[in-house]
């Protein structure tokens, strides 16, 4: 069985077992999760897209409009599939029975929380493609701090970094760009038109085929000082806390807990409540935000992204759940 025939048995099951008589799909996650990396994303910042896909028993049937439904005909090849054409004017197409929806509109009801899990642990063709990803999100990032200088402004390291990726093929879901200032200043510094200076934090949330790779990276043009080197061990040691509780069977809220106790351990307890700690990531850059009553079991094959931070140093790379242990994929190899 191919991927796209492995994710509709899933859906089809849940179906059943949940008395669903056709699934209504339209979130750009979802799509790019059940056509195994297409997506149906035209303007990046939206959560929907230009096609959807409605899923019975029998049928799976993408659903678009007169403008880009030639497009998708030409370009994509989707086994199993089928593509039906839908006035712009009229998208939505009644269906009986239960409906259920990951974006529910009019009957429609929401797609049960459980099936979300479906998608969390990857199957091995998403892993090849993360890897890959990861990688080359990795290697934008290096490129990107490679040509900036201390003089740039936060636009203009924020725009290497969006060429960088879409070289690559790689949509830039979120770009982060703080200079020596504005870093310390705030957790997310959007970027302006300020100085760089001699440090910088630079940021993305970088999406192909649906998947995000989440990636941190700090950056210094002069050698540290002992305060910076000293929250620059703090963060990495509260990494590999996070890293080295990051194994299958554990609770993900068990993890935030370790996370919580490490904090207290290096005198910064409050640090915790300053932004969030990530948690599984996947086809949203946050599937699942830990916390600490989170009661999702981690498995193999599950990605994860852990940000630590304290003011001015932060630190985040996306890695694989394997059953000994995580991989680190945004890794330059270079």
């Amino acid at each position: 069985m191919d991927e796209i025939e492995k994710k509709l048995a899933i859906i089809r099951n849940h179906m059943r077992e949940d008395g669903c008589d056709t699934l209504h799909l339209r979130g750009s996650d979802w799509f790019s999760w059940i056509t195994a990396g297409e997506s149906n994303a035209v303007l990046l910042i939206s959560e929907t897209g230009i096609a959807d896909i409605v899923i019975d028993q029998e049928t799976a049937t993408i659903l678009s409009n007169a403008i880009e439904a030639p497009r998708i005909t030409q370009e994509w090849r989707i086994p199993h599939m089928t593509v039906e054409i839908t006035p712009w004017q009229e998208p939505y197409k009644t269906r009986h029975g239960r409906i259920f929806s990951d974006r529910p509109r009019h009957n429609e009801h929401r797609m049960p929380q459980h099936w979300y899990q479906s998608r969390y642990c990857l199957m091995p063709e998403e892993i090849i493609r993360y890897q890959v990803l990861g990688q080359e999100t990795a290697s934008a990032m290096r490129e990107a701090l490679d040509l900036a200088l201390p003089s740039w402004s936060e636009h203009m390291l924020a725009g290497a970094l969006a060429d960088a990726l879409m070289k690559r093929g790689i949509e830039p879901g979120l770009i982060l760009a703080g200079g020596q200032e504005r870093m310390r200043a705030f957790r997310h510094p959007v970027p302006t038109h300020s100085q760089l200076g001699l440090r910088t934090m630079l940021v993305t949330c970088a999406r192909r085929g649906g998947l995000y790779a989440n990636c941190t990276r700090m950056h210094a043009w002069s050698e540290l000082t002992q305060e910076e080197k000293e929250k620059r061990d703090k963060v990495v040691m509260l990494e590999k806390v996070a890293l080295d509780a990051s194994r299958p069977g554990i609770q993900l809220g068990a993890i935030f807990d370790s996370l919580a106790h490490a904090y207290t351990a290096i005198g910064e307890k409050d640090a915790i409540n300053a932004h969030h700690q990530g948690g599984i990531t996947g086809y949203l850059s946050r599937e699942v935000i830990a916390q600490s009553q989170s009661p999702c079991i981690l498995k193999a094959g599950m990605a994860l992204a852990w940000n630590p931070t304290l003011s001015g140093m932060k630190i985040e790379d996306t890695v694989l759940i394997t059953p000994t242990g995580t991989q680190r994929i945004t890794q330059d190899t270079q």
